[in-house]
């Protein structure tokens, strides 16, 4: 695993673990017993989602710098 994929596996798993990603999942855990029986269906539900949240965070993150530092070599 190079050293740019453990730095991307870190900062997934510290948005995961933020207080905003915790919040995310009581929140969709609720919703998820309001709507589903199992506890497994659930978590599911919870794990997917909060994951998802985290990673799209993080990417969307680094796209916005990757456009705002360049490299810009031979655009007009």
């Amino acid at each position: 695993m190079s050293q740019h994929d453990r730095d991307l596996a870190e900062a997934i798993y510290d948005e995961i673990i933020s207080r905003d990603s915790v919040g995310l999942a009581i929140d969709l855990w609720r919703f998820a017993n309001t709507k589903l029986k199992r506890d497994y269906e659930r978590m599911l539900l919870v794990l997917a989602r909060t994951s998802e949240a985290a990673i799209d965070t993080v990417l969307t993150r680094r796209l916005r710098e990757a456009a705002r530092t360049g490299p810009w070599d031979g655009t007009p």
